[in-house]
């Protein structure tokens, strides 16, 4: 049997809207985006899920999202990596950047944007999320020993969860 590797979307928190002379890279987390992260985190630690690694896109929302999930669960300072790839990429483009990371990372996460976030998980397991609101997570797991390895709907998708949410269990496969 191959290894399992386990890899977990996260779409960015809730953010502000765009103010004068701010661009939409730039825009940041609002309070309920700050308080989700908080919440996700502590669903994300009950369910023992600790990435050795988080790929996160480069725009304030993501990095902010990603720094705040890292400290909340504790995670060493070298596990955040920002790239720039991620912003606003499609399906295909993080498939790359999966494709591309370490074997010797076996549970990643990826921080992203919509739609891109919703149809990578769409397309890269054996269920469906329909929308993935913000601060949503779904983990999807892969019999595979390498991240190179891995296939468009060669995955299993074990659990998604979303702060509003009200059981705070999310759903499972």
């Amino acid at each position: 049997m191959a290894s399992m590797l386990k890899l977990i979307l996260l779409r960015h928190a809730k953010s502000a809207w765009t103010q004068d002379g701010q661009s939409d890279f730039e825009r940041r987390l609002n309070e309920r985006g700050i308080a989700d992260c908080k919440e996700m985190s502590g669903r994300l630690s009950k369910r023992q899920l600790r990435p050795q690694r988080i790929i996160c896109s480069s725009a304030t929302r993501a990095t902010e999202t990603a720094s705040l999930v890292a400290r909340e669960l504790g995670l060493p300072a070298g596990t955040l990596v920002f790239d720039k790839r991620l912003y606003l990429a499609e399906a295909a483009d993080l498939m790359v950047v999966l494709n591309a990371q370490s074997a010797q990372d076996t549970t990643l996460m990826l921080v992203g944007h919509n739609p891109g976030i919703t149809a990578f998980a769409n397309r890269l397991g054996d269920g469906y999320v329909d929308d993935m609101p913000t601060c949503c997570y779904a983990e999807i797991s892969f019999e595979a020993k390498r991240w190179s390895d891995v296939d468009w709907a060669a995955g299993q998708l074990v659990h998604v969860d979303w702060p509003k949410n009200i059981v705070g269990q999310g759903s499972e496969n």
